[in-house]
């Protein structure tokens, strides 16, 4: 697992592909544990097309896909003509009802995921941030990466999925009475709707947490995006503004960014990248010494040629502790050659 600091430090300005990935991971493996029946079908056929088009990890997309392509196969509708093939007639009971020893095969976003863990979401609390901040990310980068008329199919989408399946009853219940009478058409209307809920769930417990003290101190909630990420978000102050709450915004200067920051969060190959850079810094730290600079050293064994030697090289630089070691034997060495060839000398 890759240190919380360093996500803090190297991607607070985009968003993380590897907690979309947890989550979605997470929200199938919680669907596929459900009591499912003829009437979750659709929502899960809803949710599992929004993330085969529209999550940003291709092997997310590559098991949602999959999903879709045997849903026929393990999950039959009632009334179809099809029967279901005999290796699979003892799984489905003809009532609806998924082969769910087949489901449960099928992985969503890998075989290795989910994996236990947050990076980006991950809280200073045990009970803090997590599954639920990775559904939010999901549906963010999910909005901001649809085709421009696909508003609509978003949103019933992800009601469906709250509706059915998120575990948060109070933020279900909170979820679809803020969406009931939202009309979205447009990838703009979407991403700046669920932006603004996301921000009206955020002033709601930020009070919550001001009065109960069980907030996450390391992660308050704010009106987000903060000053710090987009300077251009906000308009000028107003006077008699109480606070940031009371915000202005520049909406399409807000669209442009959660468009940076969510369209193409950062990707695992940058992130592992990232740490194998961090990891070699770190190395080379540990691994390296500082040679003392001999140019001013008279005598001692040390013959001319050698402090000519020394002088032209840069000793002040950090070289690998081999070689360093290795240069010191060979100095030693020079020197007593050195030595005795003034003995010699002298004796003629």
């Amino acid at each position: 697992m890759f240190g919380v600091s360093t996500f803090r430090l190297s991607f607070q300005k985009i968003a993380d592909i590897y907690d979309m990935e947890e989550a979605v991971a997470m929200s199938f493996n919680i669907i596929f544990n459900t009591v499912l029946d003829k009437d979750s079908r659709h929502p899960v056929t809803l949710f599992a097309s929004l993330v085969a088009n529209h999550h940003p990890s291709r092997r997310c997309r590559k098991g949602a896909a999959n999903l879709l392509w045997r849903m026929d196969e393990i999950w039959p509708l009632v009334d179809e003509e099809v029967q279901p093939s005999p290796a699979h007639m003892e799984g489905s009971k003809r009532n609806g009802e998924p082969d769910l020893a087949e489901l449960q095969k099928i992985k969503i976003c890998g075989d290795d995921r989910p994996r236990g863990s947050w990076r980006s979401c991950q809280g200073s609390k045990p009970t803090s941030r997590g599954y639920s901040c990775g559904v939010w990310a999901t549906f963010h980068s999910l909005a901001a990466r649809l085709d421009d008329k696909e508003g609509a199919i978003w949103l019933k989408a992800v009601r469906a999925f709250m509706d059915k399946f998120f575990t948060c009853d109070t933020c279900r219940v909170h979820f679809l009475k803020y969406s009931e009478n939202a009309t979205i058409t447009t990838r703009k209307e979407a991403v700046l709707w669920f932006w603004k809920t996301h921000n009206i769930v955020n002033k709601r417990l930020a009070k919550e947490d001001l009065a109960s003290g069980n907030g996450d101190p390391e992660y308050p909630k704010i009106n987000w995006p903060s000053k710090e990420l987009c300077p251009m978000c906000r308009a000028v102050p107003l006077p008699g503004m109480q606070g940031d709450w009371d915000a202005t915004w520049v909406e399409d200067e807000v669209y442009k960014f959660l468009m940076k920051f969510y369209a193409h969060p950062l990707g695992e190959g940058d992130i592992i990248a990232e740490e194998n850079r961090k990891r070699t810094l770190e190395q080379n730290a540990q691994d390296t010494i500082v040679t003392p600079n001999f140019d001013g050293i008279r005598g001692g064994g040390f013959g001319e040629e050698n402090r000519v030697q020394q002088t032209q090289m840069d000793t002040s630089t950090a070289v690998p502790a081999g070689a360093a070691i290795a240069v010191a034997i060979a100095s030693c060495a020079f020197g007593i050659v050195a030595c005795w060839w003034r003995v010699q000398q002298k004796k003629r």
